[in-house]
């Protein structure tokens, strides 16, 4: 709720705790990681913070390929992102 009213500052640290969370259970999916990523991204990336952007970015990036067929749209979505910052 908060990224979508413009919250960042809010929203940050929000997903990054939710990320430390995850990151705590035995089950990990690359693509529930990418998810989390890509928010802290987004969220990076409107407050101008473009290197921490770029670095969760490029954490999506790694998990889609894992996980992804390489034409899958998710990543064009995220190379997209990338090529925004």
């Amino acid at each position: 709720v908060e990224a979508s009213r413009g919250h960042y500052t809010a929203a940050l640290p929000l997903f990054q705790q939710a990320l430390a969370m995850h990151r705590l259970s035995p089950i990990q999916k690359e693509d529930d990681l990418a998810t989390f990523y890509q928010n802290i991204g987004n969220c990076q990336n409107h407050m101008g913070n473009l290197q921490a952007a770029m670095v969760a970015f490029t954490q999506v990036q790694r998990f889609q390929q894992k996980s992804l067929p390489t034409c899958h749209p998710a990543q064009a979505v995220t190379l997209n992102n990338l090529g925004q910052v």
